[in-house]
């Protein structure tokens, strides 16, 4: 098993802020060019959705969300009927996406699964 130094600069997990760490790490175990704590924070920081405002979003969305009584009162995902869990949580909804020109479309209360599936198309799935 050869071992590697890690190729990161300024890594947070490793408390090293400039310059390469060095840290030494198996290469068979990660596949990557990056210790394991390195690679974790990539894969968070990629992973990160980015919030409301960066999206495009801003202040606007934000305020409806909050006074839509029908979508704060929600029990139940508009699309499938499941009810909200900690791992499937409630979002807010476009019922005409944004992409296809839904940027005053109601807002409904869906589970994270459907509002993801349903990405930029109209309809339930």
């Amino acid at each position: 098993m050869p071992k590697r130094f890690c190729q990161c600069t300024g890594c947070s997990s490793c408390n090293v802020t400039t310059g390469a760490h060095s840290a030494l790490f198996d290469l068979d175990l990660t596949g990557t060019l990056k210790c394991p704590g390195c690679q974790a924070v990539a894969t968070t920081k990629r992973n990160a959705r980015p919030s409301s405002s960066a999206r495009g979003l801003g202040w606007a969305f934000t305020k409806r969300k909050q006074n839509d009584i029908a979508y704060q009162q929600a029990e139940v995902c508009h699309w499938c009927g499941r009810q909200f869990t900690k791992d499937n949580p409630k979002t807010a909804d476009h019922t005409v996406p944004r992409s296809q020109g839904g940027n005053d479309s109601p807002i409904v209360a869906a589970c994270r699964s459907c509002n993801s599936s349903r990405g930029g198309k109209l309809g339930k799935r």
